[in-house]
């Protein structure tokens, strides 16, 4: 999924968002459909994972990204 693909005017982060590439998007998240499904974003970033089939695939999907973010 696109950052592109969500109306981010009405978005809530956090007042003291991090870059995407140190978040391990561990922060609370929003899980909202997404076309393919579902897709995660962390409040903390506004990273958005990729879209999966169900709301629990897109958390585990968003929080992956955060563990190879953190591997760097």
């Amino acid at each position: 999924m696109t950052r592109e693909a969500i109306n981010w005017e009405d978005t809530k982060m956090s007042v003291t968002p991090i870059p995407p590439h140190r978040c391990g998007h561990v922060a609370p998240m929003v899980v909202e459909r997404a076309e393919g499904g579902y897709a995660a974003r962390c409040l903390r970033c506004g990273t958005t994972g990729p879209a999966r089939g169900t709301s629990g695939d897109a958390r585990r999907a968003l929080l992956e990204l955060g563990r190879q973010n953190r591997r760097r």
